[in-house]
């Protein structure tokens, strides 16, 4: 598996009809630059009233149509973490059990920018038939997509 950037963690607590969400981001120590441009998209199951969603910390906007709630940061300092949170409340007639809470599930999706270096590389620029060689380098992103669902 690949050096993956950042450690996201999710925590849903319910009791009875008020459900509340919680998600923390922190930017590796060992992540060779900051991370930028963050994107954090929590959905919100059917079972959930759409009208009782409510961003409880960071600056988050719920979309009713897509029924998700998205928080955007400009910037994470490796090492540093973040947490945003939200609260809803069940359907009325939902009924209290384990069959509801196996369909309680908040999956997230994150995105960000995260700048990454070769650490040694060597390039030689060899003439081949009278042609001349040159080395030229391009700036190439890596965009991780990371989907974490409640077991």
């Amino acid at each position: 598996m690949e050096h993956m950037p950042l450690l996201l963690e999710q925590k849903v607590v319910r009791s009875k009809s008020k459900i509340q969400i919680a998600i923390q981001v922190r930017s590796k120590l060992s992540n060779p630059d900051d991370l930028f441009k963050f994107s954090l998209v929590v959905f919100i199951p059917e079972r959930v009233n759409g009208d009782s969603v409510s961003i409880l910390s960071g600056d988050g906007e719920f979309d009713q149509w897509k029924r998700c709630v998205t928080w955007e940061m400009e910037h994470l300092p490796k090492g540093q973490s973040f947490m945003v949170s939200a609260k809803c409340l069940l359907l009325d007639g939902t009924s209290e059990g384990t069959s509801v809470d196996e369909s309680l599930k908040f999956p997230v999706m994150l995105r960000c920018i995260s700048n990454d270096q070769i650490s040694s590389i060597r390039f030689k620029a060899i003439e081949a038939n009278g042609h001349p060689a040159t080395v030229s380098s391009s700036n190439v992103e890596k965009t991780y997509r990371i989907v974490h669902r409640l077991n």
